[in-house]
């Protein structure tokens, strides 16, 4: 199934995703891939890193892998609660 997203000031996002289940409202399936939070990215300024940084990634103990994973079902939380808007779907 094919999902296309549009706002003004955005760029039409076109999603392919999965049919809903049977105990699964299609709305939550058009929430869940919702380009709304990338859009809001879109909008914030970066600040590239420049020529000669390195680093390196150590692996995260236990603490911080749960407060990212907290962080991570927030987003998620703040995702499914976004308003959907009418408009044509294309099964």
């Amino acid at each position: 199934m094919e999902i296309i997203y549009s706002a003004d000031g955005y760029p039409t996002r076109h999603v392919s995703t999965r049919i809903p289940y049977e105990d699964e409202l299609l709305e939550a399936v058009v929430r869940n891939m919702s380009p709304i939070l990338y859009w809001e990215e879109l909008k914030r300024n970066i600040i590239p890193p420049s020529d000669g940084y390195s680093g390196e990634i150590k692996a995260a103990d236990e603490a911080v892998a749960l407060a990212a994973a907290q962080v991570e079902q927030e987003r998620l939380a703040a995702a499914q609660n976004q308003p959907i808007s009418e408009g044509a779907q294309v099964l």
